[in-house]
């Protein structure tokens, strides 16, 4: 464990499950969808494959 890190006694006592306030701890950024090609032409048009396409 790095110092950058909180210790487990110092998480214990802010006690962050019990706060509905908290809603960004230790959250990913949004990330776009990922897509999938099948070959490279479609793949330069950005049209995903078949088999993504709802």
């Amino acid at each position: 464990m790095t110092m950058i890190t909180d210790s487990l006694a110092v998480v214990l006592q802010r006690r962050d499950w019990e706060n509905p306030g908290v809603t960004q701890l230790n959250r990913l950024a949004a990330h776009p969808p990922f897509a999938s090609w099948r070959n490279s032409e479609e793949a330069r048009t950005v049209r995903p494959s078949r088999s993504c396409a709802a």
